[in-house]
């Protein structure tokens, strides 16, 4: 079963839901939201377990993200945890893709 659900970052009165798999897709344009991405991040990670990130950021606005969501997860997490926890990137090319970039239509 597959269900999308749309949540307000900066709500944290709302929990996490419970998930298998967390999807941040293009959301990183500045650091104030980039940081609440971490947060959140940080308590999915400590609700379940076993879940799954994906997080895409073609722009790379805030180079630092990665370094961020590390350091999250050394405060919330044991050292040993939180090595096993440890992000990074990898960079993948779509060679059968063109196209990048943010559309605003005011």
């Amino acid at each position: 079963l597959v269900q999308t659900i749309v949540l307000d970052l900066f709500d944290e009165t709302t929990p996490m839901p419970e998930c298998d798999l967390v999807v941040v897709a293009d959301v990183l344009y500045n650091e104030e939201l980039a940081s609440q991405v971490v947060r959140r991040l940080v308590q999915v990670q400590r609700d379940n377990p076993n879940v799954s990130i994906l997080v895409t950021d073609s722009q790379r606005f805030v180079p630092t993200f990665v370094d961020q969501w590390n350091a999250q997860l050394r405060q919330l997490f044991d050292a040993d945890d939180a090595t096993s926890k440890e992000v990074s990137w990898t960079e993948e090319t779509l060679e059968a893709f063109t196209g990048s970039g943010v559309c605003i239509d005011e």
